[in-house]
């Protein structure tokens, strides 16, 4: 008889715990961190088809663009959007394939400076470039942008920068194997 009734009390103490998020940003999409829903639920957002936000329309940009990452500016100052440009299909590590970016103030109306290009002849870094901004405590003004790309053939390959225009080769590819990226508990 006391084994039914501990049970029990064990899987209600383990639902009280309370999870500390301390003051990070949590995304609620699921019911992991919910203890209840009155009159609310989760639901995802359906895309809406809004046009072109802006247009890959120069000869270095072409069909074969892609790999867009989208940054919030750390001064608040709006968006910028990192994209590899690639003017025709073929072989990945292609001299032709380069990392360029767009800005914008409200993440609609997108603009892209007249040289737009921030990597250019770093093939395969430019054919997935991707980039984000450092906000821990303690990283160097001129490693606070960062930016990764590259293949399985070649590694990844890190980039620092000051500004997230002009970027500089942080260390040789890293090698990584695919069970290294997918690890299960």
């Amino acid at each position: 008889m006391r084994r039914l009734l501990i049970l029990p009390l064990l899987a209600l103490s383990c639902f009280a715990q309370v999870i500390d998020i301390a003051s990070r940003r949590e995304l609620f999409v699921d019911h992991y961190l919910i203890d209840r829903m009155d009159g609310a639920e989760l639901r995802l957002q359906v895309p809406q088809d809004r046009g072109i936000a802006f247009p890959f329309d120069l000869p270095h940009k072409g069909a074969f663009c892609g790999y867009t990452s989208m940054i919030t500016l750390p001064d608040g100052g709006g968006f910028r959007a990192y994209y590899r440009g690639l003017p025709e299909a073929g072989n990945d590590e292609r001299a032709m394939e380069i990392a360029a970016y767009a800005e914008s103030e409200d993440g609609i109306h997108w603009t892209k400076p007249e040289n737009n290009i921030v990597l250019r002849d770093a093939a395969p870094a430019t054919h997935n470039f991707t980039v984000y901004y450092d906000l821990k405590p303690g990283v160097p003004d001129d490693e606070k942008w960062k930016g990764i790309g590259g293949l399985g053939t070649s590694g990844l390959i890190r980039y620092v920068s000051a500004d997230g225009i002009k970027w500089r080769i942080l260390s040789t590819p890293l090698r990584i194997k695919s069970e290294q990226l997918y690890r299960t508990k």
